[in-house]
């Protein structure tokens, strides 16, 4: 895998992902966010990588959205600003969606738009010295795109808080908010990423890719007769399973 933006690894089933832009603090920018789609896209097609690990490279995860690159708005359309907005929501969706279980570990500080990604993740880690933010309101813009994703995971009434109040706060709130889901540091970051990988990996891939997507199809089917169609459908055929059989 090649890209400008973003550094990977690969070792024992787990592709381990980095930011890769440290002399602008790993701000998301067009082509890091079309690098990020890409690889999210490019995890579908092999069966090798079973957990994907993301991380920022540097002293911090993201300052968030690269505004040396959005600044210039003089001649853009509406539509234009559209499209450029819809790729950080499809890339925290691509995220989201992805069918390999998925763990972000954030250290340093993490800004703005930036909170989609560990938001999007399934597990999320933090060092106990990291600082959150979203400081969209102060600059006269709408978190919109990172909204979703956050409110997955906090629910409205704690993003509320931590939207509209624009300030910056530690792993602990984090923490409380339902933001992340431990507290770490860098000696132990290995070690508990390791740790959380390695009770993923001793399951079965084909169940915990199906798991994942019910969990998602649950959120978002409102139509109870298609729910249970979908639920006893899938449980049915994870029972005829080959990995099943293996039990």
């Amino acid at each position: 895998m090649n890209f400008k933006t973003l550094k990977t690894e690969f070792r024992d089933n787990v592709l381990h992902c980095w930011l890769h832009r440290p002399e602008k603090r790993n701000a998301l920018n067009t082509e890091m966010l079309n690098e990020l789609i890409q690889l999210f896209g490019d995890l579908y097609i092999g069966d090798k990588v079973a957990v994907l690990v993301l991380r920022g490279w540097g002293k911090v995860f993201s300052a968030g959205a690269d505004l040396s690159g959005m600044s210039d708005i003089s001649g853009k359309s509406e539509i234009e600003l559209k499209n450029e907005a819809g790729l950080f929501y499809d890339c925290f969706d691509a995220l989201y969606r992805l069918h390999i279980p998925t763990i972000c570990y954030v250290h340093g500080g993490i800004h703005g738009g930036a909170n989609g990604l560990p938001a999007a993740c399934d597990y999320t880690l933090a060092d106990s010295g990291a600082l959150f933010s979203f400081g969209e309101v102060g600059l006269g813009l709408v978190p919109a795109t990172v909204a979703p994703f956050v409110v997955r995971r906090t629910g409205v009434i704690k993003a509320k808080r931590m939207m509209l109040g624009g300030y910056t706060f530690g792993a602990e709130e984090a923490l409380n908010s339902g933001l992340i889901d431990f507290i770490t540091n860098e000696e132990e970051e290995e070690k508990k990423i390791s740790e959380i990988a390695g009770q993923i990996l001793s399951n079965a891939p084909g169940a915990l890719s199906a798991t994942k997507k019910l969990l998602i199809e649950i959120e978002e089917k409102p139509d109870t007769e298609k729910l249970k169609e979908l639920c006893t459908g899938l449980i049915a055929r994870a029972r005829i399973s080959d990995e099943a059989k293996k039990e």
